[in-house]
């Protein structure tokens, strides 16, 4: 049963679009915001630790959606960004900032791999699939 109705392939591939453009807004603010705490030369060293811990979510990815169902663990991955940046906003710390932009970077990263999961599910056949990933590979990278 196809998760969205009338419209939905356009629905989703506007919703990875506008994530993808978010995070993009959010790292270029972010990156800013630490040169404060660490200079700018060491905010690649802070983002290429946070991406390795984002990376090692990779592995937990597919025990929390299948636990949760893909719409609700969206949804719950959402607020927990929001939060984290709120978090993000008010830390006056080098290392609340560096874990609130952490936690950012694994709720976005969620977040996306929940994206995929509804187009995966979207879509019946895996020619279908893989075409349909292409584009929404293409519109990510556009946004970025």
């Amino acid at each position: 049963m196809p998760i969205f109705q009338k419209g939905g392939m356009l629905a989703l591939r506007a919703a990875n679009f506008l994530a993808q453009y978010h995070h993009i807004l959010i790292v270029f603010i972010v990156s800013t915001f630490l040169s404060r705490f660490f200079g700018a030369g060491n905010v690649g060293w802070v983002v290429a630790g946070a991406s390795l811990i984002v990376a090692f979510g990779i592995f937990e990815a597919p025990v929390i959606f299948t636990r949760m169902g893909t719409t609700r663990a969206l949804f719950i991955f959402s607020i927990l960004e929001i939060l984290s940046l709120v978090g993000l906003a008010t830390t006056d710390s080098a290392f609340g900032a560096v874990c609130f932009f952490t936690l950012q970077g694994v709720f976005a990263f969620s977040m996306f791999i929940g994206l995929d999961l509804l187009l995966e599910a979207e879509t019946l056949s895996e020619k279908k699939t893989g075409n349909a990933r292409g584009a929404f590979l293409a519109i990510s990278n556009t946004a970025a």
